[in-house]
């Protein structure tokens, strides 16, 4: 049995990223997570997934955001985060 776990969705749009399960309607794309932390002394460990893209939002705009943004969540020494796009 975890120790603690989380799900839920964060939204890239033109104003950075919005955690929220109601979707942003300007939203770029949409990205849900799972946290499982095995224990106290563990890190919580994060899986992004993308599950959504804007079709009428080009590629190269996306890329933009994510620059200009980020992840919406980095590791660190407490948790640790991978993407799967």
């Amino acid at each position: 049995m975890a120790y603690d776990s989380d799900h839920g969705s964060y939204h890239l749009t033109p104003r950075g990223w919005v955690k929220d399960d109601e979707p942003p309607t300007d939203r770029l794309e949409t990205w849900n997570y799972d946290m499982h932390q095995a224990s106290g002394w563990s890190k919580e460990i994060f899986n992004f997934d993308r599950v959504w893209i804007n079709e009428g939002i080009s590629e190269a705009e996306r890329d933009a955001a994510w620059k200009k943004f980020g992840q919406p969540l980095s590791s660190n020494r407490t948790r640790d985060v991978s993407f799967k796009r």
